[in-house]
Parts: structure tokens; sequence; C-alpha cells
């Protein structure tokens, strides 16, 4: 295996995962930063680390490669490879544009080889629970969505700072709250109504109001500008269930909260219980974030077995037309429908 690119979140995951995984061998890894070479050659020491990724789409003896260069790079970088006969494990989204996605989309399907989209907040304990329990119907009939996520305000490598080269908190964050509300939901978006604004960089905060397919509504908002925070909460007839990714928990909240000392205690103790997680989460060397290496395994699986993956090249690009279709919604101050070509 190849890994292409090592930046922040590569550094933290992928190359730790990668170079611990039975049945992996992490052959070569590419990044163009001086440091962040000599970085991942002192994690992974038996790593050849060269400075372009396109040696490594040219290695024979690379079956699969995870891309996780800057997001104007993901296209290029994920066609040649689909091309090279590679496996593709590409980190979102897997394009800046409809035109680049389309060539990654034919490129998959043309090569006949595993592609998967690295939306890894499917592969997470909060989400999966949360999915189960809608399907539980716990909350009855759903009538509709909210989510949130946020990036604590940090120095961003200059690609990240502007929309022309891959940044902008729609391509970062928004993208994987879309395919989270897809993946919950299993509906399309076909309509959508967003505000984007510049706080701190180039697009990092944006709110958007999305219709589903069924006719059911989520919003969403999410901010590279704010705290650290990713809640999914679904509204029902009998209640609603609230998903804490970084708590690690999920909340089932009656239609009529209750008051009074009941109402007190069961507080309290959501509040120890998230304390509780906190706390451990804190004293772990790396960020307690379970569901990178959940998404690494089942491609690695995928890979060995030759079987069908999700989610794939196809949820990658379903995803980034609604970003491209929230991108429109802002411009012309009015809702936009989501544009999807079928095969």
């Amino acid at each position: 295996m190849g890994l292409l690119g090592c930046g922040r979140i590569a550094r933290l995951f992928h190359l730790d995962l990668l170079s611990r995984m039975q049945g992996v061998d992490l052959r070569v890894i590419a990044e163009t930063d001086p440091e962040r070479r000599s970085q991942a050659g002192a994690i992974v020491k038996r790593s050849l680390v060269c400075d372009d990724y396109r040696r490594v789409l040219q290695d024979d003896t690379i079956e699969a490669v995870v891309i996780c260069l800057p997001t104007g790079l993901h296209a290029e970088a994920a066609c040649v490879a689909f091309r090279a006969g590679k496996h593709v494990y590409i980190e979102k989204p897997i394009a800046t544009s409809e035109a680049e996605a389309r060539q990654v989309l034919t490129a998959w399907r043309t090569s006949g080889r595993i592609g998967m989209t690295g939306f890894n907040q499917r592969f997470h304990p909060v989400l999966l629970s949360l999915k189960r329990d809608l399907a539980a119907d716990r909350i009855g009939r759903v009538l509709g969505a909210w989510a949130t996520m946020g990036a604590e305000a940090r120095p961003l490598p200059e690609w990240k700072r502007f929309r022309s080269s891959g940044g902008g908190v729609l391509l970062d964050l928004a993208s994987h709250v879309i395919d989270s509300v897809r993946f919950l939901f299993e509906r399309e978006i076909r309509l959508v109504h967003a505000t984007v604004s510049s706080l701190r960089t180039e697009d990092d905060t944006a709110a958007l109001s999305m219709m589903l397919t069924d006719g059911r509504v989520a919003q969403i908002q999410v901010t590279l500008a704010g705290i650290q925070e990713c809640r999914y909460e679904a509204l029902g007839e009998r209640g609603r269930l609230v998903a804490d990714r970084y708590a690690g928990t999920v909340e089932l909240v009656p239609a009529r909260p209750l008051y009074g000392l009941t109402g007190h205690f069961r507080g309290e103790f959501r509040k120890l219980r998230s304390m509780g997680w906190r706390l451990r989460n804190g004293l772990r060397p790396a960020p307690a974030e379970p569901s990178y290496r959940r998404a690494l395994a089942t491609f690695i699986d995928a890979v060995t077995s030759s079987r069908s993956i999700a989610p794939d090249i196809e949820d990658g690009y379903r995803s980034l037309a609604v970003v491209l279709a929230a991108e429109a919604s802002a411009r012309a101050g009015r809702p936009v429908e989501v544009a999807i070509q079928e095969r």
C-alpha cells in the first residue's frame, strides 16, 4: 500500500493505523513538505518516503493507495490511480468541481477496482447507534433533523484558506454531514438553501437547509471558526434522539420533557457520563476516534475479498453534488436543486 499525503489528519490517524494493520505493507509514503516527510519517516521507519505521489502510482508493486492530499489534488490522483489499476481510498471530498467528480466516477467504474470515499463518520459507534435507534422506531415517525459540526479555530495550511484551492467549510466539514444525513435517513437530498460567510478564512462558516426526496427537512450548521463539536438530532413524533460524537452518547429525549427532581437527576447523570468519556479521551496519546480504523479496515477487507463497499465513489459524488448546490444557493440567495447525473 501507498499513502499519498501526510497532513494533520494523516499523521494523527492514517499513518499509524496503516503501519500496524495486519496484512498491510505500507511500502511508500509521499509528501512534498520536507518536515512532514521527516516526521513520517520517524514514525514508520521501514517505509520509503518520497516527495512526489506520482512515483507511488507508477510503482507496479503498490496494489492500493490512500489519498490524503490537499483537496485540489484529489481528483487528479484518484484518476491516475484507478487507471494504473490501484484500489483507492480517497479522503472526502473526491473533487472540487462537477467535471472533476465525473472524471473520478468514470475512472473508477472503468477500472473495476475498489473505490471508497473516506466518510469515516459512518463507522463511528455513535452514528451507528443512532441509525439503529431510528430503524427501531424509538421516536416514531421522523419529522426532520438538525446537525452541527465545528472545528476549533486553528492556523490552517494555505490551501485550506481559499475555496479555489479546495478549502472552505462546505468541502471540509459539510461534505461529512451531508453524507451522514444520507446514511442515517437513506434518502437523497434534492433541494438546498444555504448561506455562507467568511469569519476567519474564506467560506469558513455555513448554514444549510436541505429537503430530502421524501419531503423531510434537515438543517445543518458547520464552521471552521468555532469549537470542536459534532452533534446530530432527529426529531420524531414521540421524542427526539440526540447523538454527540465527541461525548460518545445517544440520548432519547421524550416529546414532553421531564421536570422536577427526575429531570434534574437525569440531566446530572448525562453530564457525568459525558465527563467520564472526555476524561478517558484526554488520557489517551491520540484522539479517541475509532471511525478511521474501522473505515480503513473495511477498505482493506474489501480489497482482499474483492467485494463491493460503501461508502463508495458514487457516495462521494453525491455528497459533492449537494456541496456544489449549496454554493450555488449561497451565490443566488435562493434554494437550488441538487444536480445529479445518473449513469
